[in-house]
């Protein structure tokens, strides 16, 4: 999120203060429920929600660390999608406070949604890839993830 946010204001001329977007993140990871994880109890979705406010709070930790992290409660293939799927999830967060932030500057922004270009996209995502929010915002209104092991990502775009 700190490198995006970054790149946006700086082509904007706007100083974006980093710590007040990664508190904001890290109040996102701390507060989002995991509801549409499925099938967890009280004890599981903490393991989720602890195991990504570490992801967002430690610069650097990887996806697979998070996997490690998820292992436990949740065997491999299951760690797996929550990792993935969560990720893109927080990573759409940022995306999304990053746009709120600059919104209260007085800049609009519109989200573009990107695919990963490899044999792994799928079809529900595929046709999405470089489509400005206004079309996909009424089917996903917070951008990624559109279904479990998404790798999807949203940008800002001047508009």
């Amino acid at each position: 999120v700190s490198e995006q946010a970054r790149r946006v204001t700086q082509s904007v001329g706007l100083a974006l203060d980093e710590a007040v977007v990664n508190q904001e993140a890290l109040a996102w990871a701390r507060d989002y429920s995991f509801d549409l994880v499925s099938a967890l109890t009280d004890t599981t979705r903490d393991v989720v929600s602890r195991a990504m406010q570490a992801y967002v709070a430690t610069p650097g930790m990887t996806r697979r660390e998070l996997e490690r992290a998820l292992l436990d409660a949740f065997g491999s293939p299951r760690a797996s999608a929550i990792a993935t799927t969560e990720v893109t999830r927080a990573y759409s967060a940022g995306t999304n406070i990053v746009q709120s932030t600059l919104r209260e500057s007085g800049i609009e922004m519109k989200r573009k949604w990107n695919v990963i270009g490899d044999e792994l996209v799928c079809p529900i995502c595929a046709p999405l890839n470089g489509i400005i929010e206004d079309e996909w915002i009424g089917s996903y209104p917070s951008g990624p993830p559109a279904h479990v092991h998404c790798r999807c990502g949203t940008t800002l775009v001047v508009q």
